[in-house]
């Protein structure tokens, strides 16, 4: 019994120190400051399977201090349950280069080997989102992937083709351009 009651007391507590370990990025902790008041304005750049892809541009309007980031938001219904869950990731804005060149590496260097054993690659943000590729030996084929939240299966987002790829990077490379454009406002 006192196993049980030392269980249900110390239950609460280490779910929520598992929470409040997750990494954030900079624009969750600007965005989190109290005293703050915040306006969120979103841009579209366009869809990646099912998830919307957005320029994210946060403001506090007490400082009018701006920061930008590139932002995934991927709803998944079911139809059977009737319900859903929403997952979303934000880049912050220095990290979208090196999103962008790792895709031109899987690219360009990549997806022209045929490796014998399975094998990935992966880009880690400073938030929860991770992304990259993996050969699978048995399929004999490569797989992308956007993972939105790197501790829920059900944030992925799968792509398989060459052209599924190009179109990722042109969506990244517009996130910049777009961003330059807001800041030159």
């Amino acid at each position: 019994m006192k196993q049980m009651i030392i269980f249900f007391l110390l239950f609460p507590i280490i779910v929520f120190s598992q929470d409040t370990l997750r990494a954030k990025t900079i624009i969750d902790s600007f965005d989190s400051k109290s005293g703050q008041f915040i306006e969120k304005e979103y841009y579209s750049l366009g869809k990646i399977d099912k998830a919307e892809v957005t320029v994210l541009k946060v403001t506090d309007l007490t400082s009018n201090q701006s920061l930008y980031g590139l932002h995934f938001q991927l709803a998944n219904y079911s139809v059977s349950t009737g319900s859903g869950t929403v997952y979303n990731a934000t880049l912050d804005e220095d990290e979208i280069d090196g999103l962008i060149a790792a895709f031109r590496y899987i690219d360009e260097n990549v997806f022209r080997t045929k490796p014998g054993n399975t094998t990935e690659f992966n880009y880690t943000s400073r938030g929860d989102f991770k992304a990259g590729c993996f050969w699978t030996a048995r399929e004999r084929k490569w797989r992308i992937y956007l993972q939105l939240d790197k501790y829920r299966l059900g944030s992925n987002i799968g792509l398989e083709s060459k052209d599924d790829l190009k179109e990722l990077i042109k969506i990244f490379e517009n996130s910049t351009k777009k961003i330059q454009a807001l800041k030159n406002t």
